[in-house]
């Protein structure tokens, strides 16, 4: 006989009911990423790395065309665990990263309490 044998079963920290109340904390935040890839035939997909430059972090990616004949505008949602002070977009080359120069948007980081009101 174990020692819960007559008591509830025990629950994890956090039941999915109580994720469903924090669902707004407890979300990754949604970056933005936008901007063009060359005008010409696709030819191969590169895989570009968001970068946390606040804290030298690879925190998403994305994959794109090379290259596109028509839209080659693109607007991409990257959701990241938590939000920085700046971010860009490349490419490791020869040991570094090369930015692509796409737009990234973060939303505002929150500022006091944030949170479920009942």
């Amino acid at each position: 006989m174990t020692a819960r044998a007559h008591g509830p079963t025990p629950q994890p920290p956090l039941t999915p009911a109580g994720v469903a109340v924090y669902a707004g904390i407890l979300a990754p935040f949604e970056l933005i990423v936008s901007g063009r890839i060359p005008d010409g035939p696709t030819t191969a997909a590169i895989t570009y790395f968001v970068l946390d430059k606040s804290n030298n972090a690879i925190v998403g990616n994305i994959t794109l065309p090379n290259a596109a004949k028509q839209n080659n505008a693109f607007r991409i949602t990257v959701q990241v665990a938590s939000l920085s002070e700046s971010y860009d977009v490349g490419v490791f080359e020869a040991g570094g990263f090369v930015s692509a120069g796409f737009t990234v948007e973060a939303p505002d980081r929150p500022r006091g309490a944030v949170g479920h009101i009942r």
